[in-house]
């Protein structure tokens, strides 16, 4: 736990040989740097009690990334918008983002085997079951959301 207020991210916290990375309990974080797409090796990427986390619309995640979790961020808002693009990513899960409302864009990463979204009360799944099936998801799991799934 960061004991200083942090409003975001050091640039220099960009290293490109970063093939795991966890952010927990990094107080007055708000945004993380769009510098991230450079962290080239990064497959596995955790966000977890950073309480203060707003968005991460911004946020260009390298195309590396398999695995992308998010714990207990209650002030998050959204996720990347280029999520579809992450054309390595096989596991998100989403654990108590209160104010996270959905997935960006209209498709899920082609490469997506699992989704657990749990305790995001305003979670909508705005996906339709027809475009779920170009990818390769193989379990979705939600659990305590809204319920609304897709019909486009």
């Amino acid at each position: 736990s960061c004991p200083c207020p942090l409003a975001e991210l050091p640039k220099a916290l960009v290293v490109t040989s970063i093939t795991k990375l966890s952010l927990k309990g990094l107080k007055g974080l708000e945004y993380l740097p769009t510098e991230l797409v450079m962290l080239s090796s990064l497959s596995d990427f955790s966000i977890s009690c950073c309480y203060d986390l707003k968005s991460l619309a911004d946020v260009q995640l390298p195309s590396s990334l398999k695995s992308f979790e998010i714990w207990d961020c209650n002030k998050l808002e959204s996720l990347p918008k280029d999520m579809e693009s992450l054309t390595h990513l096989v596991y998100l899960n989403l654990i108590r983002c209160q104010r996270l409302i959905c997935f960006p864009g209209s498709s899920l990463p082609t490469s997506l085997r699992t989704l657990q979204v749990h305790d995001c009360n305003r979670w909508e799944f705005p996906i339709s079951i027809e475009r779920m099936k170009h990818t390769c998801l193989e379990y979705l799991e939600l659990w305590r959301t809204s319920g609304q799934i897709g019909r486009a």
